[in-house]
C-alpha cells in the first residue's frame, strides 16, 4: 500500500465515509509553466534572453551575457566571438528556440549562430623596453624629452 492509499484510508475511517465519489486523487506535480496573456504585449529580444538567461545555469548565463544578439525578421541572430562559444550555442539552442517562441507567441521561430570577426591585439608589453617603445608610439612627445635629457635606454 502506497503512502497515499493509506493516507485516503485514514482520512475516510476519521470521516466516517468509504464513498468512492469523496476519493481525492493526488497527481504527481508538474511544472507550472506561465500563462501568457495575449493582450500582454510581447517584450524585447534582450529581456527574452535575461529571462532565459536567468532560468538557466550560470555557465549559460555567463555565455548569453557575452554574446550580441540582434532580430531579423522571425529570426534570432547570435554572433559569437569564439569557436568554443560557438560550441555551447549548439549545445543550448533548441531550449533557447522553445523559450524564445513560447514567450513571445511564435514571433521568434529561429535561432541561428554566426562567428563573428576576432580583432587582432597587439601584444601587451611586457619588458622596461617594450613598454617605453610603446610609450614612445603612443605619446610622441616622449621621445624628444627622452633625446634632451639623453635618457635613452639601449
Amino acid at each position: 500500500m502506497d503512502r497515499n492509499s493509506f493516507k485516503q484510508k485514514k482520512l475516510e475511517k476519521e470521516i466516517g465515509t468509504t464513498d468512492q465519489s469523496q476519493t481525492v486523487e493526488v497527481a504527481q506535480s508538474e511544472e507550472v509553466v506561465p500563462v501568457i496573456n495575449e493582450n500582454e504585449p510581447i517584450p524585447s529580444l534582450q529581456k527574452l534572453m535575461e529571462e532565459f538567461s536567468a532560468s538557466q545555469s550560470s555557465r549559460v548565463g555567463g555565455l548569453i551575457k557575452s554574446i550580441l544578439f540582434k532580430e531579423d525578421g522571425s529570426q534570432v541572430i547570435v554572433t559569437v566571438s569564439s569557436r568554443a562559444q560557438e560550441l555551447a550555442m549548439e549545445d543550448i539552442r533548441i531550449p533557447m528556440m522553445q523559450f524564445l517562441m513560447k514567450r513571445s507567441r511564435n514571433k521568434y521561430n529561429n535561432v541561428i549562430t554566426v562567428l563573428g570577426e576576432v580583432a587582432e591585439t597587439e601584444k601587451r608589453p611586457y619588458t622596461d623596453k617594450e613598454k617605453l617603445d610603446y610609450f614612445l608610439k603612443k605619446h610622441s612627445d616622449l621621445a624628444d624629452v627622452l633625446e634632451k635629457l639623453h635618457l635613452r635606454l639601449l
